[in-house]
């Protein structure tokens, strides 16, 4: 045999003997390929310990932001470190402006809250009521819900007049913004999303649409991945049995993601506790807990692996 030809056997002898002849691991599968696997860990606040997180949301940059008790405190994800620290009575909302790392949050005496940018009040009309989740369409145009049934429509041209849009058949609580148009978790039980369309507010219903998605328990933080959007039950009024849906947004598809038979849990507890809050950054679905009747992973943000 000549010597390149030699060579030549011995390198395709070589690589079927590195491929197992195409046996793979033995067992017919072929062992290059990794599973996907849904691990919940905890992320780490020992710099800034929680006692009532509730929405968060993302830079671009991997800051994550909380609403607490009563501070609006932003982590940075790599270190767990804390980048900023804002205190304020009853947050509720977060949102960061697009472009920027401009934190935007709702929250102030009960029954007339107002709207905070990284620790200052915005200049806006008293609301006279509670603010829950906010979320921005661009630079410029940022929605508010308000608890006592509409959403509050901001732009830099109508700042000092802002649009109130009535949400119809509940509360709304948290708030999304995607491809143009928001997301908006209704409170309470049995409970739907609903989207709305800011170009569509003279309609009859002022631009909301009830979407196909059936109906949620204690539905809060939501958060939106490609074609999917996930949403955060808190179980029930004491937050247990709480769990997070994912939702095929084209067709309506529903299923729970995470829960505490669902996923491999790699915390020191297995379960949610009140969850509420939901952001998304680098693969992976971060989930704020609350409280609950049996104290298990409370009071922490969990990280959840996305495919």
């Amino acid at each position: 045999m000549k010597p390149k030809s030699l060579l030549l056997y011995l390198f395709f002898s070589t690589l079927m003997l590195g491929c197992g002849g195409g046996g793979g691991g033995g067992d017919g599968s072929n062992s290059s390929v990794m599973t996907y696997v849904k691990t919940i860990t905890s992320f780490s606040t020992t710099s800034h310990p929680l006692t009532s997180p509730k929405l968060m949301t993302f830079s671009g940059t991997g800051f994550l932001t909380v609403a607490d008790s009563a501070s609006v405190v932003t982590f940075n994800t790599a270190s767990g470190s804390v980048v900023s620290n804002y205190a304020v009575t009853n947050p509720f909302g977060v949102a960061v402006k697009p472009g920027s790392n401009d934190v935007y949050y709702t929250g102030g005496s009960a029954g007339n809250q107002g709207v905070f940018l990284n620790g200052q009040p915005i200049s806006i009309p008293n609301t006279g009521a509670n603010l829950y989740g906010i979320a921005f369409t661009t630079a410029q145009d940022w929605y508010v819900a308000k608890v006592a049934g509409s959403i509050l429509i901001y732009q830099n041209t109508s700042q000092g007049t802002p649009v109130s849009v009535p949400v119809p058949g509940g509360f709304p609580s948290a708030l999304v913004a995607n491809n143009g148009l928001i997301y908006v978790s209704l409170s309470g039980a049995a409970a739907s999303i609903l989207s709305f369309n800011p170009a569509n507010t003279g309609d009859a219903n002022h631009g909301f649409t009830v979407l196909p998605w059936g109906t949620f328990d204690f539905p809060n933080g939501m958060a939106i991945n490609g074609d999917y959007a996930y949403i955060a039950n808190a179980g029930d009024l004491n937050g247990d049995n709480g769990y997070i849906s994912r939702v095929k947004i084209s067709d309506g598809t529903k299923e729970v993601f995470a829960s505490s038979s669902i996923g491999v849990w790699q915390t020191t507890g297995v379960g949610f506790c009140g969850p509420s809050g939901l952001a998304i950054y680098d693969k992976y679905l971060y989930v704020s807990n609350g409280t609950c009747t049996n104290a298990v992973n409370e009071k922490q943000i969990l990280k959840i692996k996305l495919p």
